[in-house]
């Protein structure tokens, strides 16, 4: 009788489950095809995971990337870039990556797959590679595919440091200007909004 009551509270209680997934690829930078290219990674379940001996693999390589020891909390971005990536970013003002390690991402006919560390797939893209994932429409130089719900469509490259948030707000203050920078005021009573 007790083990039934236990397996129907175990039933009961909700499940949290990490979903760490890829969320942006640039695989066909400006700059060098050495040192420019890079994979982001994003947590989008409830719990954290060690993301330890996670592997990114590549129509190259079956095991391009193995990645280290890091807990991985919910909502968090992890970098793994090709090596050189601090020095050979497209742009400077990027984050530098959380790990670096040679990869090889092919500009056509590629794709990438990000396996946990018993090897399971936990997500996979193609841009033109054959059972290789999810196929999706390539993208032009410097720019990146980037995750919107269950698929990749063709953006900026981001990999600026922290979260960009969009900010609403409404000033309220008594006072009569309130200046940002040169060219942006904010009035009293004026709605503003920030993306």
């Amino acid at each position: 009788m007790k083990w039934q009551i236990f397996l129907i509270m175990v039933l009961l209680i909700p499940s949290v489950s990490a979903e760490v997934v890829i969320n942006k690829i640039l695989y066909d930078p400006i700059k060098t095809e050495t040192g420019g290219e890079a994979i982001e990674i994003i947590n989008l379940g409830e719990q954290s995971t060690n993301i330890e001996k996670w592997v990114i693999k590549t129509t190259s390589s079956e095991t391009d990337a193995t990645l280290p020891k890091h807990i991985l909390m919910p909502g968090q971005t992890f970098l793994v870039a090709d090596e050189g990536w601090n020095e050979s970013k497209d742009n400077k003002e990027w984050r530098n990556a959380d790990y670096e390690e040679k990869i090889s991402l092919k500009n056509t006919n590629g794709g990438v797959a990000l396996k946990d560390s018993d090897g399971n797939i936990a997500d996979s893209i193609s841009w033109g590679a054959e059972n290789f994932g999810e196929k999706v429409n390539g993208v032009k130089e410097g720019k990146c595919l980037i995750r919107e719900g269950n698929t990749f469509v063709e953006g900026e490259c981001d990999f600026f440091e922290g979260n960009i948030v969009k900010i609403e707000a409404e000033i309220e203050n008594d006072f009569e200007v309130w200046l940002t920078n040169e060219s942006f005021e904010v009035h009293p009573g004026e709605k503003v909004i920030i993306n």
